[in-house]
């Protein structure tokens, strides 16, 4: 039978709130996906996205194109590009999405682009011009420190410095570490060295924490390798040669242990060679002998 007005309103609202508490509930299991990336937790993350695309396919969500989002991070993370383009879903499929979702569709395209070794900056800029006025807290502050450490102003410098004090004051942590990480790269650029030297160590007591425990932090839209690799530039920059080659081992002792324990071993060329963070560190941290010797075997056991 026809629906009568009423009628037609009732089941749109109905239809709204069932996708809506799909997104929430695939917002959640997205929230996972991002603090197990976060971690090194490959395998885990991609399960999260795995059971996100079956919950969204099952209910015929609307939200579906943020489990094919989540696939893309972790590729990108992975090395593997070709799989993470493929996944990355058009901004037309996002339609129906809050624009805030859009954005960070954008700011997952920025990381691809960079990942592949293209200038990622209009992705950035596209992301801040989707958010409008929609006012997503969390979101906009990623968005201003993504594309404010992709410019590199002194303004911008100073816009890091405003997330950073308000994500402190309330007690966002993952804000504040994220804030504080790219403050110390770009005040370093741009040879501000004690405000570079300020925010890199205060990041890295908080980097330097066990990362098995629950009180953990992880930076908002940045793993602790990134985070590492960081901090190693600055403390570079900065004259701190000690400093720095303490911050690449431990930046490339990371993404050993993340390749043993949690990349299968299909991924872990990728994962070592092709993610372009995890080459440089690498490349400036794996020089102590045992760390050495067990990135040999895993490169042994990538070749087999």
């Amino acid at each position: 039978p026809r629906l009568r007005g009423a009628d037609r309103e009732r089941a749109e609202a109905l239809r709204r709130a069932h996708d809506e508490g799909d997104g929430v509930r695939a917002m959640g299991m997205l929230l996972a996906l991002t603090v197990e990336r976060a971690l090194g937790h490959h395998d885990h993350a991609l399960a999260w996205a795995d059971r996100a695309q079956k919950y969204l396919a099952r209910s015929e969500s609307a939200y579906l194109p943020l489990a094919s989002l989540g696939h893309s991070a972790v590729w990108t993370d992975l090395g593997q590009l070709a799989r993470a383009r493929q996944a990355l879903p058009e901004v037309g499929a996002l339609s129906a999405l809050p624009s805030w979702l859009v954005a960070r569709r954008w700011q997952y395209a920025a990381r691809l682009r960079l990942a592949l070794g293209h200038n990622p900056l209009e992705c950035a800029q596209a992301a801040s011009a989707e958010l409008g006025d929609e006012n997503v807290l969390t979101v906009r502050e990623s968005v201003t420190l993504q594309l404010a450490s992709l410019r590199g102003t002194a303004s911008d410098l100073d816009a890091i410095f405003a997330v950073g004090a308000a994500a402190r004051t309330d007690g966002r942590d993952g804000t504040a570490l994220a804030a504080d990480l790219r403050a110390a790269e770009l005040a370093a650029r741009l040879g501000m060295l004690h405000a570079a030297a300020v925010h890199a160590d205060r990041a890295r007591g908080v980097l330097s924490a066990d990362r098995d425990s629950d009180e953990a932090i992880t930076a908002t839209d940045l793993s602790d390798a990134e985070g590492w690799l960081m901090l190693g530039r600055t403390f570079a920059a900065s004259g701190r040669a000690e400093d720095a080659a303490s911050a690449y081992a431990q930046g490339a002792q990371w993404v050993v242990q993340a390749a043993s324990d949690h990349v299968a071993p299909e991924f872990r060329d990728s994962f070592l060679h092709r993610n372009l963070v995890h080459r440089d560190l690498l490349a400036a941290g794996a020089h102590e002998p045992s760390l050495a010797a067990r990135l040999a075997a895993l490169r042994t056991g990538v070749q087999e």
